[in-house]
């Protein structure tokens, strides 16, 4: 079964190129994000990386200023670093 998500990821990456996919809010779009987890931790692993970005990767989010930096906060209320936000999210919110 792993091997089959990441083979679906490689055909994903394949057959969709970058510029026709969805943009990610992350810096790491979701399906690097997904095929890297289930590669180094396995499919369970994968599986619950998808499902947390499939959750929080939506719109509804909120862009917050603190301090020196600017947090996300999910439509589920999770907060994410500056790190972790893609960068066309902050220019556009600017």
């Amino acid at each position: 079964m792993k091997q089959l998500l990441l083979l679906f990821i490689k055909v994903y990456w394949f057959v969709i190129p970058p510029s026709k996919r969805k943009h990610c809010l992350f810096k790491k779009s979701c399906s690097t994000h997904v095929y890297q987890h289930t590669k180094e931790q396995g499919l369970v692993q994968g599986a619950k990386a998808f499902w947390f970005r499939f959750k929080n990767c939506r719109p509804g989010y909120h862009l917050i200023p603190v301090r020196n930096e600017t947090i996300m906060v999910s439509g589920n209320k999770t907060v994410f670093s500056e790190n972790e936000i893609n960068p066309r999210i902050l220019l556009k919110n600017m």
